[in-house]
């Protein structure tokens, strides 16, 4: 991430580009294919930009492909170390830690639960992480169940991406970017 600060008619703003991942397992590819192709050349190519200026930072979000690579015997162990380093000094933040990011359309409490847990274990075992922001990058639904699955879970916000133009720019206009989202049965209650 850069912040980059910008003036427009006296006007003051920051802005934020924040690096991340979004790694469908099995979209286009086979795991192992795009794996071996794709994914070890990110861990190393992240890994040497963020060494080398400390002022980047770098989101992580689904966890599949990351215990892959970190369970990967051809991964040498100072790689491994520098990107521990890295997640420990706020450089690589993970963010849903999710097995894979589900397609919330057509999931089950049990489903999402199930493959967010397993994830969030290996980053709590491995790294003593817990994410605390959940990413919807790119689902192609979202669940009314959503909110309090992730409040259950722990998270304290969430980003999500995929909502129709017209209902972005209503937000934009009328300052409400960011709001709570409440299932419909946990009206009263902390959303998220």
């Amino acid at each position: 991430m850069k912040n980059k600060e910008v003036e427009d008619d006296g006007t003051r703003l920051v802005i934020h580009a924040i690096s991340h991942s979004h790694v469908d397992h099995g979209w286009q590819v086979p795991f192992e294919q795009y794996y071996e192709n794709d994914l070890t050349k990110i861990f190393e190519s992240v890994t040497k930009a963020l060494k080398a200026d400390e002022q980047l930072r770098f989101n992580w979000a689904e966890v599949a492909y990351l215990k892959h690579w970190w369970e990967d015997a051809k991964i040498s162990k100072d790689l491994k170390d520098e990107f521990r380093s890295l997640v420990t000094n706020g450089q690589i933040e993970f963010v849903s830690g999710s097995w894979v990011s589900p397609d919330e359309a057509c999931l089950s409490s049990d489903e999402f639960m199930t493959q967010a847990l397993y994830g969030l274990e290996f980053l709590k075992e491995t790294f003593g992480a817990e994410p605390k922001s959940y990413w919807q990058l790119d689902p192609f639904g979202y669940s009314m169940k959503t909110p309090a699955l992730l409040n259950e879970l722990g998270y304290e916000d969430m980003l999500v991406t995929r909502i129709s133009s017209y209902m972005k720019e209503d937000m934009r206009d009328n300052g409400n970017l960011a709001f709570i989202w409440q299932a419909h049965h946990q009206k009263g209650t902390e959303g998220i």
